[in-house]
């Protein structure tokens, strides 16, 4: 059947509204089978549709707005569909008839059509995925060390060191040392750490936290958003080696970055201060394991997770100091 013809089934919307504007009870049968009724309750409280079936259903509604439940009417069953929020009336009347068609049309199992249309309509208008402000904060902290990394030891050295936070591993494995990259938009070096092992150096490999601060940026040219370094990243990296562009682009689908959601992030930055580095050693205020060895084993298996957050201001060597280079530079190679 075409669709003007499935369209003909049913009454316009105009009609159907008029009919819930009336507030008395209505029932509309389709012509077909198995039997399909749109309904609407008194007052105009809800509208849905009834799908008749000796079949018993356990349908979960995907959509807050939509009940889905087995209702006896007489001495026959049917899986209803209904809502009571009456802005979506309108689009509510189409889905129905559309399950509608499916069912009586096109012949497929209620069970399926039910699922298949509302599966549809969920992905529709579905919101997309975006990251959440700390985690774009922290994605712009971690490839502004990417860049400068680059800059000093080549792209293949800097792409292949850059783990990401989603790792076991510490943000960067760089050739003499590894590097946790915490980014902050507060005026102190307040960092947020997230676990225990966070911070917890490997065996014979020294670790050190790099802060970076950024501030409102701005329109001013020395101004980034997240969108403008992730694009400045894959170029210059792409011009060195597609290798290398290619293992960070692949970082960045692991951390859910796409592309074509580069317009809703407009926020913009610019540094507040140069990077900072900070040796994790005995004497710097990380909570580890270890730190918990003074209370009991079962008192300490109590503890589900450990955050907290931690002032390192003054608390190492700023990027501009000879020390911060001869941390990770010196003595390697491009």
């Amino acid at each position: 059947m075409s669709r003007i013809a499935a369209a003909k089934r049913h009454l316009t919307w105009e009609a159907f509204e008029a009919r819930i504007r009336s507030g008395l009870p209505s029932v509309e049968p389709l012509q077909g089978s198995p039997p399909v009724h749109l309904i609407i309750e008194a007052r105009g409280r809800r509208i849905g549709a009834r799908l008749y079936s000796k079949e018993r259903f356990r349908i979960p509604s995907p959509l807050a707005e939509v009940s889905i439940c087995p209702v006896g009417v007489g001495d026959e069953t049917a899986l209803e569909l209904t809502t009571g929020n009456q802005t979506l009336f309108q689009d509510f009347y189409a889905l129905c008839c559309l399950i509608a068609d499916r069912v009586q049309l096109e012949g497929q199992p209620i069970s399926k059509a039910v699922g298949d249309t509302l599966a549809s309509w969920t992905a529709l208008i579905s919101k997309k995925r975006l990251l959440d402000e700390r985690s774009q904060v922290g994605l712009i902290g971690e490839l502004l060390f990417l860049r400068r990394v680059a800059k000093e030891l080549g792209w293949k050295t800097a792409s292949a060191a850059w783990y990401g936070p989603e790792s076991e591993e510490h943000d960067f494995v760089l050739p003499k040392a590894d590097a946790e990259v915490k980014t902050t938009t507060l005026e102190r070096r307040v960092h947020e750490i997230s676990s225990l092992t966070q911070l917890l150096p490997k065996p014979n490999r020294p670790l050190f936290l790099v802060s970076v601060q950024l501030t409102a940026g701005g329109e001013s040219r020395e101004s980034f958003s997240l969108p403008d370094m992730v694009a400045r990243v894959l170029t210059e990296s792409a011009r060195v080696s597609r290798e290398s562009a290619d293992r960070i682009r692949q970082q960045l689908d692991d951390l859910d970055w796409s592309d074509g959601d580069a317009v809703y992030y407009v926020n913009r930055f610019s540094l507040r201060s140069p990077f900072q580095a900070s040796r994790v050693d005995e004497t710097f205020p990380a909570i580890v394991p270890a730190t918990l060895a003074t209370i009991s084993r079962e008192s300490a298996a109590r503890f589900e997770k450990v955050s907290y957050s931690i002032n390192v201001d003054e608390l190492g060597f700023p990027e501009s100091s000879r020390d911060f280079a001869q941390l990770f530079y010196d003595g390697v190679g491009k």
